[in-house]
C-alpha cells in the first residue's frame, strides 16, 4: 500500500531536477509545493559521499 507522499510523485512531470556546483549536487524534488532551499544543498556538499552514493536531507519543512 502506498502512502500519500509516495503516490503523489508518480510521473516525471511531478518532479523537477536541478544541478548545483557544476552538477556535483542534483536536487530532485516536487515540482509544486514545498521545495528545498540552499541549506539542504550546502549540507549535501559538506557530506563525504562518494560519486554514485545518495544523500537525503529529511528536514521538517517548516
Amino acid at each position: 500500500m502506498m502512502g500519500q507522499a509516495e503516490s503523489s510523485l508518480t510521473t516525471a512531470a511531478d518532479v523537477s531536477e536541478s544541478a548545483l556546483l557544476g552538477g556535483r549536487i542534483r536536487l530532485r524534488q516536487p515540482a509544486r509545493g514545498y521545495r528545498a532551499g540552499l541549506d539542504a544543498a550546502l549540507l549535501a556538499a559538506a557530506v563525504g559521499a562518494r560519486p554514485g552514493e545518495r544523500v537525503i536531507e529529511a528536514g521538517c519543512g517548516a
